[in-house]
Formats: C-alpha cells, structure tokens, sequence
C-alpha cells in the first residue's frame, strides 16, 4: 500500500527589483543597502520605521533586506550578526519571521487609497514569497532525492539529509502555507523515517490546500493523482497507527471521490474488524454495541470480500466472526475458502473437518476425511489430523484403514512426547 508521492514540477521564478522613495533615515538605509552593508541599513531603516511607523515602503524595504539576509548563502555571518541578540534554534526562520512580520504590516493596511499607493510594493511582496517558496521547495526536493539516494548505502547520513528536507519543508511553508505540495513532500517523508504521527497532519493540509486550490481546474487528472495519492497515504498512516475510525473516514472518503480504488474496501474491512475486536475485550461496551461492530464488520468484510476474493485474511474474519454468531453455514463457507488459500493454517483446517465430524445437522464424514488428508498431506507432523483422518474413515465403515491412521497419530504423538 505504500505508493511513493511523486512530485509535480516546480515552476521557475523570478525576483524583482525593489522600488525607490525618499526619506531622511529611509535615505541613509537604502545607500548602506546599496552599498552592501546590511546591518547598517537595517539600524536606518528600524530606526525610520520607529520614527515613523506610517511608512510602509520602509516596512517593505525592511522586510525585503530580511529577506535576502535568510536566502543569500553568503549572508551567513549577517544573519548570525543579526540574530545575536537570541538563542535562536534556526536563525534563518528567525528572520524569514520578521521578513513575514514586515510583510504582512503592509498587506495588513485597510485603507484603499493608502493601498493604492502601495499597489507595487503589494505585487512584489506576492512576487517574493513566490520566489523564495520555490526556492526552498527546490531544496526540500533535492534534500530528499539525496536521502532516497544515500538510503541503502549510508543510513545515518541520509536520516540526516531526511531531516534537512523536512527543515526546508518548514520554511517554505513558512513563506507560503497554502501551497499543498509542501505539506504532501513533508508528509512523505516523515512516511519513510516511519514518523507516521507526525505525517498525518501534514497530508491532512495537503488534502485541505488541493481541494481549495485551482489545480482542479487547471488540471483535472494531475489533480485527480495527487488527490488519490493524499488520501491513500492518510489511509494507509492511520491503518498502520490502529486509529481505526480514521482508517474508515479515509477510506469512505477515497471511494466516494476515486471509486475505482477498491483496495480501501479491504482496510475499512480490516479497520471494523479490529474496532469490532477491540470491543470484545474492553468491558465498558456493551453486549448490544459488540454485537452491532460485528455486524458492521461482517457487513465490510463481505463488501471487501467481493473486490478483492484472493484476500485470506477477509475469508478468516468471515468465518471467525460468523461462528461467534452462531452462523455455522457461513463459517463452513467462509473457513472452506480459507483454508484453500492459506496451506499454512492447520488449526483452522482442523476446526473445518471437525465440524463435518462432529456438528450436528452440519456432520458430513466424506467432507471430513477430504479436509483431514488434506492436512495430514500438507502437515504430516501433526498427529491430530491423523487420528481424526482415521476417525472420518471409521465413521464411514472403514475400520481397518481408520484404525491404521489413529494408530499413527497415536504414535506421533507418542513419539513427541519421549
């Protein structure tokens, strides 16, 4: 069930310019920005925007030189100058942060004709965010294909490299949080360090941000894919995590928007099933609500079982939980398939023949004797099925042949007792 998220193409883009005004600090701040000497130039510009706090070129300004501090490599000692102020766990989401904060004061500005004026500043705001959410997207790409790489050969360092995808994941989202191929490339790699907990999140905001964006529109099947990919992993997460109400809602949810994914029968099947076993045990839930969960398994378990007919474990649960109900037909049936499906299983078997042996209006002794030559053929080992094989064949008459084959059963399991 774990299918890889393969990632849509990462569109190029591009920074702009910034835009000049004058000012008195304002002034002194963009030459020292001019001249490369940033630190300076943010004291100018933190002191203009105290001065007055109405200037919103300035704030953008200042968000902007924020901005190319956390991006440019080579800024790396003026974003450590910049940020000695605290013990910051990641100095470039710090000042990614105030880059934001500067930001989000100019498009926080209600007045129309205030906004109007600052109609380029706006525009190049979106352009930057753009720009830097690709860029640190790119990143995360490359980290993880690295991780993928390193995975078989170097396991340390490709945890490491892991953790730095996940790292970049967190500042693109930073930047731009609606984007929904950031929290899908997130998810699927908290999947393959087997973080499942810390995943599910990440493709439950996956699925909300594709399900409100335009891809739909743009682009019906990459849309559908992604889509389908989302849910099947929050499907298949959630199953691994035994949150059984979830493994259900995921999969209803995959079958109302991609019928054609029948494999989520089985894990809502399987999902009733545990819910139904979990009850069995608890003892604050009463006989009347087991009784409901096992028939709702029941009810699954028939669903998935006409999807997907190769699945043993459905046929198991069939029969297991049809003979708790007293349904001996449907058990007969149901561990009949079974036991033709999975070679391995003898106890099963045995419970099988032993029904045709013994049970009432079920009793049918030349059923009996095919299940137990099956099973001593398969399970030569196993004295029971000898003696019972001999037991199917006394019940029909033929005593001397029944005799010989309890008498090696009986044997065996002397033999496994010395």
């Amino acid at each position: 069930m774990n299918r890889a998220f393969s990632v849509l193409p990462v569109l190029v883009f591009v920074l702009l310019s910034s835009t000049a005004l004058a000012g008195p600090d304002h002034t002194s701040a963009r030459i020292y920005r001019n001249q490369g000497d940033l630190l300076k130039a943010m004291e100018f510009f933190s002191s203009e925007i105290q001065r007055n706090p109405d200037n919103y070129v300035a704030i953008f300004e200042r968000g902007e030189v924020f901005g190319w501090i956390a991006m440019d490599r080579t800024k790396k000692g003026v974003l450590r100058d910049l940020t000695e102020d605290g013990d910051y766990e990641d100095p470039q989401r710090e000042v990614l942060s105030r880059m934001l904060a500067d930001f989000n004061t100019v498009r926080g500005l209600e007045d129309p004709k205030a906004r109007k004026s600052l109609r380029k500043p706006l525009a190049k705001i979106d352009e930057i965010l753009e720009d830097y959410w690709g860029k640190l997207y790119n990143s995360a790409i490359g980290a993880d294909t690295l991780s993928v790489a390193m995975a078989d050969t170097a396991a340390e360092k490709s945890i490491a490299k892991a953790e730095e995808g996940i790292r970049y994941c967190d500042l693109a989202i930073l930047v731009h949080a609606e984007n929904w191929n950031t929290h899908a490339l997130k998810g699927q790699i908290l999947d393959r360090l087997d973080r499942k907990e810390e995943a599910i999140p990440n493709w439950e905001a996956a699925l909300a941000r594709i399900e409100a964006s335009d891809l739909q529109k743009e682009d019906a099947a990459a849309y559908q894919e992604s889509h389908q990919i989302i849910l099947l992993h929050l499907l298949q997460d959630a199953y691994d995590l035994d949150l059984h109400d979830e493994t259900i809602r995921y999969g209803e949810m995959i079958l109302g928007t991609h019928p054609t994914l029948t494999d989520a029968h089985r894990f809502i099947a399987y999902a009733k099933t545990n819910k139904a076993r979990d009850a069995a045990a608890d003892t604050t839930v009463t006989e009347e609500e087991r009784v409901q969960l096992r028939e709702e398994a029941l009810e699954a378990l028939r669903t998935a079982r006409e999807t997907v007919p190769d699945d043993d474990v459905i046929a198991f649960y069939i029969g297991q939980f049809s003979l708790e109900k007293g349904d001996t037909a449907a058990t007969l049936q149901a561990y009949g398939e079974y036991v033709e499906m999975d070679t391995t299983d003898f106890d099963v078997g045995f419970m099988l023949g032993y029904f045709y042996l013994e049970g009432g209006s079920f009793i049918d002794y030349v059923k009996a004797e095919e299940i137990y030559r099956m099973l001593t053929i398969r399970h030569p080992d196993k004295c029971d099925g000898w003696i019972n094989l001999g037991v199917a064949q006394i019940k029909q008459e033929r005593n001397e042949e029944g005799a010989k084959n309890v008498k090696k059963g009986e044997e065996c399991a002397k033999a496994l007792d010395e």
